[in-house]
């Protein structure tokens, strides 16, 4: 694996990293020298020549895909928790009571206050938004309807009288 020591100059990895961000070679120059753009340009093409840049600047977007994967995991995880949690796992429906707030999972905790007599008030997440976006996430929902054909416009060729058909039936309704 590639390291940061690896680099012959810090700016190199400084610009590694800026050159991630915004995948222009001129910009990233610029923040790193803070020279004209004109002189920036030409540097940071022969920086992304060099094999120890370009080594580096995958090494980061593969790492930076693996940070967007676990996050995209961990966002299904607490998804999928808040949508299919069972009001039974801590409301006792035998002394219609809630158990005891230790035991219930925090993540599906929206909000919680104490009461003047000692009691507490939870507010459970929305369970209905967390399946929606689950919904969301695997496809089920379409928010736009396609009207392509494969992938291709559908082409409608009317002559001016079938217009004009089509108006006059439109307005007779």
């Amino acid at each position: 694996m590639y390291h940061e020591k690896e680099l012959l100059n810090p700016r190199y990895e400084l610009f590694c990293q800026e050159y991630c961000k915004t995948f222009n070679g001129t910009q990233a120059m610029i923040k790193v020298s803070g020279k004209s753009a004109r002189t920036c340009g030409r540097a940071a093409n022969s920086t992304l020549k060099r094999a120890d840049v370009r080594r580096r600047i995958d090494e980061i977007l593969n790492r930076n895909i693996e940070q967007y994967d676990e996050l995209k995991r961990r966002i299904v995880n607490e998804l999928t928790t808040c949508a299919f949690y069972d009001f039974n796992e801590f409301y006792d429906l035998t002394k219609m009571e809630l158990k005891d707030i230790a035991e219930i999972d925090g993540r599906l905790i929206h909000k919680c206050k104490k009461n003047r007599d000692g009691t507490y008030s939870i507010e459970l997440v929305d369970k209905l938004k967390s399946l929606e976006l689950m919904g969301k996430h695997l496809g089920m929902f379409q928010d736009k309807l396609d009207v392509t054909s494969n992938g291709a416009p559908i082409n409608v060729t009317l002559s001016s009288k079938e217009v004009s058909e089509a108006i006059d039936a439109a307005a007779d309704e």
